[in-house]
């Protein structure tokens, strides 16, 4: 478990997967985390945002790690700025924060995995498991 928490830590941008009526988007976006929970704010206008109302769950994506959660609607993110989440937007995006977080339409999300697979390769072969860290 420890190994995703680094990586959720270190890594700032996810492509996020998200879906709904037979359509499915990906889009990176940028994520700060707290332990194995990831933050990403977007627009409320955006089609990602329209497809979580009608199917919130999603998958975040970055090199091997594949990261399915429910993404959960926490607020605005000017209502976050004096929170260790917004702090840590403001640190880790500063051009992103000013010019999109006091937008009247930007959204902040959570999304908790319930697991999170891990391809590796051995012996010239790919694996997805049992490298399957539970974050229950």
């Amino acid at each position: 478990q420890q190994e995703v928490i680094a990586l959720i830590k270190k890594s700032t941008t996810w492509v996020l997967a998200s879906a709904a009526d037979h359509h499915v988007t990906a889009r990176t976006v940028f994520t700060v985390g707290n332990g194995v929970v990831i933050f990403f704010q977007t627009d409320r206008n955006f089609i990602k945002d329209k497809r979580m109302f009608v199917n919130p769950y999603v998958t975040l994506c970055r090199d091997n790690y594949q990261i399915e959660g429910k993404a959960k609607e926490i607020g605005h993110p000017p209502e976050m700025k004096n929170s260790a989440i917004g702090r840590r937007f403001r640190q880790q995006h500063p051009p992103a924060y000013k010019r999109y977080s006091e937008l009247e339409t930007e959204t902040l999300f959570e999304a908790h995995p319930p697991q999170v697979p891990i391809w590796k390769q051995m012996d010239e072969q790919a694996y997805r498991g049992p490298f399957i860290i539970s974050t229950v």
